[in-house]
């Protein structure tokens, strides 16, 4: 580019009122030869090279700091090849402390200190205090050795030397082009390279840093510094190391294991109540039982438990059922004392050191010798890490042993498939009610059709058998009516099942029953008398899904029913029935249109009842 015998870019000295400007050449002239000889359309692109070439110092502006190029008059001039960046240049801060001094004992205006530079200046006086004598005798050396030189000659090499400087130590926001990969491959390729000075200055005191120091010498490399890096290579090879393909698949693995509690892959559900005017996921959280999607993530790992409350609370009630709470407890104490302010440290180390680890403790846990010889130690001095490493083999105890049989157990599997109810839909469980459930559950693959017809053949022979003072309430010759009616009913629900694919209005099953409550009329035999005979009616109340409140209050009203049933067994009150009509034909169809009302609670094929007796007599 500065031959112009093969067509380089035009040098000229450009002459102005009283001055003259040497060995100068404008912007436009570099792009122009930049898009000719290296066949470049687009003038933006040759402007970029040339702010590419400009900003390493080969081109620079004579009257700017910031080296880069413009497509205009602004005159630039090339770099002296000894100032050039491939030779690798690292000034110290003593030379550029030179440099500035020198400029400072020049009284000319082009060579006036910048705002940036006259700082730099003050912070290296500071950091170079006691030899800023030596620095200063430097720099008036330099001074004496530039004013033998030629104006036009000094002119130059002033500029250049300042371009040098904005390249090494660039103007406050402004990139340093020195920090680039080429030399730190140079580097690399000759590791013993002497630092250079710019004015010759060898002294120890150059260093990058205002603290002294000193120097190490060269040596060359000898046959033990090569079998140690030997031995070092050899170490790497046999180091085990993931090849990326493993890596992937882990980051795929992981990525889809938390993709749904993950709300910018899958939308949270509930949906967030801050942007949105859904509440649910407060009322949520508020619920004492957690829900199947956090319940399913303690089983991703064991961190997921301890980070979540609620699932240590129920690794805790699993380790309490097993004898070993105290493990949980003595890590949960060391991690909260690792929060605890300074002053309360020493006495909460006492504290957990009396609990689990002192000879006689209540909560002793199980440690190995090895562990529990670095905390006896540890102990002595109180901090916070006094437990480390008591903590890690508990936490290694905890996550091998109890958490894969906490996963296992009926506790997490019944959390994790949701069959427990809220406590407020659970209700008052009686003692009939469990048994109930129990063989309900047993008998659960049963069809509906069956158990239907288990309970009106259940129903009628208590009924019938334990009637009235050993008097039966149906007669034995309305049986054969009853059982074809209830087989009516069977048809009736299978052709409706036919027809429509499902239960017709007549069959449909309910999940939470009402308490139905069915008065029977009862007639007694000829010659019946009231004080022979006992309660005549049957009320049938699904208790199972009474509220609590009801079911107790229903359970005192039986219990006050019972005692008047005694009493009157005993002839001490009188009772009389209501006035009735009909005969034991009537009684019959009342008593099948009773079973044909009855109802059942059915869920995922399974049924209750519960059978309570009522009186249909009015106390005297």
């Amino acid at each position: 580019m500065q031959d112009d015998k093969t067509g380089g870019v035009p040098i000229r000295t450009v002459k102005s009122f009283l001055s003259k400007v040497p060995s100068v050449t404008t912007g436009t002239d570099i792009v122009q030869w930049l898009m000719k000889n290296l066949s470049i359309e687009d003038p933006g692109e040759a402007i970029h090279l040339g702010s590419l070439i400009a900003a390493q110092g080969y081109i620079f502006p004579i009257s700017d700091h910031v080296l880069t190029m413009k497509d205009d008059g602004t005159f630039y001039r090339f770099q002296a090849p000894y100032f050039w960046p491939s030779n690798c240049w690292e000034p110290e801060n003593t030379d550029y402390a030179i440099y500035l001094c020198k400029r400072t004992m020049q009284n000319k205006a082009r060579l006036e200190l910048a705002d940036y530079e006259a700082e730099n200046l003050a912070r290296l006086q500071r950091a170079f205090a006691r030899k800023w004598e030596f620095i200063f005798m430097q720099a008036e050396a330099q001074v004496k050795i530039d004013r033998k030189k030629d104006k036009t000659e000094r002119k130059i090499l002033d500029s250049q030397e300042r371009a040098f400087w904005d390249v090494h130590r660039p103007v406050p926001g402004c990139v340093n082009t020195t920090e680039m990969d080429i030399r730190k491959c140079r580097r690399l390729k000759n590791p013993q390279k002497v630092k250079k000075s710019v004015y010759g200055v060898t002294e120890e005191s150059q260093s990058q840093s205002p603290v002294h120091i000193p120097s190490q010498p060269i040596r060359k490399t000898t046959k033990d510094d090569i079998r140690k890096q030997i031995t070092f290579l050899n170490a790497q090879i046999d180091r085990h190391c993931l090849k990326m393909s493993k890596v992937a698949e882990s980051l795929i693995a992981y990525t889809e294991q938390y993709a749904e509690y993950d709300p910018f892959v899958t939308p949270a559900e509930p949906a967030n109540p801050w942007v949105s005017d859904d509440i649910t996921l407060w009322d949520v959280e508020m619920s004492k039982e957690p829900s199947q999607q956090r319940v399913k993530r303690w089983g991703f790992s064991f961190d997921e438990v301890l980070k979540d409350q609620v699932g240590r609370d129920q690794f805790l009630r699993f380790l309490e059922s097993e004898f070993s709470s105290e493990n949980l407890r003595f890590w949960l104490a060391v991690q909260d004392l690792k929060k605890q302010p300074l002053q309360d440290v020493a006495k909460r180390v006492e504290e957990i050191w009396q609990e689990f680890l002192a000879p006689g403790a209540p909560s002793a846990i199980n440690l190995d010798s090895h562990s529990y010889e670095i905390t006896s130690h540890n102990v002595k001095d109180g901090g916070r890490y006094t437990f480390e490493d008591a903590q890690e083999h508990i936490y290694k105890l905890m996550k091998s042993d109890s958490y894969a049989r906490f996963l296992r157990s009926n506790a997490y599997q019944d959390l994790l498939q949701a069959k427990k109810k809220p406590e407020s839909e659970q209700g008052r469980r009686t003692s009939l009610e469990k048994f109930t459930r129990s063989v309900v559950s047993s008998v659960g693959f049963l069809p509906v059709s069956f158990l239907l017809v288990f309970a009106v053949v259940v129903s009628s022979l208590v009924v019938i058998f334990f009637g009235v003072g050993g008097s039966p309430v149906l007669s034995p010759f309305h049986l054969p009516p009853f059982f074809c009616e209830c087989l009516q009913l069977l048809f009736e629900r299978w052709i409706c099942k036919r027809a429509s694919g499902s239960h017709c209005s007549r069959c449909t099953l309910t999940t939470q029953p009402q308490a139905w409550a069915y008065v029977l009329l009862v007639r007694g035999q000829e010659g019946w008398t009231p004080p022979s005979t006992a309660l005549g009616a049957v009320w049938w109340v699904h208790l199972l899904q009474l509220p609590g409140k009801k079911a107790i209050e229903l359970y005192h009203k039986i219990n006050w029913l019972r005692t008047i049933a005694d009493l009157k067994k005993k002839k001490k009150i009188q009772i009389s029935p209501v006035k009735h009509c009909g005969s034991h034909a009537a009684l019959g169809h009342e008593l099948i249109l009773l079973c044909r009302r009855l109802l059942l609670c059915a869920e995922g094929g399974r049924a209750a009842w519960v059978l309570v007796m009522w009186p249909r007599w009015r106390v005297c």
